[in-house]
């Protein structure tokens, strides 16, 4: 039996992550909107968190040809929040637990922030509804596992000893909601009960 080369095999799987990339920040409060301080952002992925298996055909230096089979999944997703803190998801360990990331109902991870964009030490953009944004960045880690193919006959997996990390960074405004109290006199001689501005 030739002992098979696992980075032939992941060479396969990391090229087809490195394609998928990071397709879309998906959050709540919508990335546009951007999240409010002191009040939880719900943070999920629901792209592509497998890679079916590959393979690839390998002629040894003594003429033996044989498969490597590849298969790839997203072990843990890592969002650095941008003001020193970040959160991650469960750890997936196998191909077959890497299904699904949270959604909206269930959000794989949330965060609350305790002070705007501006606090953080980030600049006013005047040209941007006078806001400041808060990078935050969203890293994809992908690992995988190989075997050797022989006609009909396969190895059992055995995890490669690499991982892959893809990273997008994207911006948000996290702001604060504040609340105003204002006094108005009562007009008790009023039957509907309204308001009546005092003077």
């Amino acid at each position: 039996c030739v002992e098979p080369d696992w980075s032939i095999a992941w060479d396969e799987v990391a090229q087809v992550a490195s394609a998928i990339g990071v397709p879309s920040f998906e959050t709540a409060p919508p990335p546009h909107f951007g999240a409010v301080v002191g009040s939880p952002a719900l943070l999920w992925y629901s792209g592509q968190s497998q890679i079916p298996p590959i393979t690839a055909i390998v002629t040894d230096p003594t003429g033996v040809v044989y498969g490597v089979e590849g298969r790839g999944w997203i072990e843990q997703i890592t969002w650095n929040m941008g003001d020193g803190s970040s959160v991650s998801s469960s750890h997936r360990s196998s191909f077959d637990a890497a299904v699904g990331y949270g959604n909206l109902d269930n959000p794989e991870a949330q965060y609350t922030y305790e002070t705007t964009s501006d606090s953080q030490g980030y600049p006013i953009d005047p040209d941007r509804c006078g806001l400041a944004f808060t990078p935050v960045s969203v890293t994809l880690t992908w690992t995988g596992e190989y075997r050797q193919v022989v006609g009909i006959l396969n190895t059992t997996w055995t995890p490669v000893p690499a991982n892959l990390d893809i990273t997008d960074t994207f911006e948000i405004p996290v702001r604060e909601i504040r609340s105003w109290l204002t006094y108005e006199d009562y007009d008790r001689s009023d039957d509907d009960c309204t308001w009546s501005t005092g003077g």
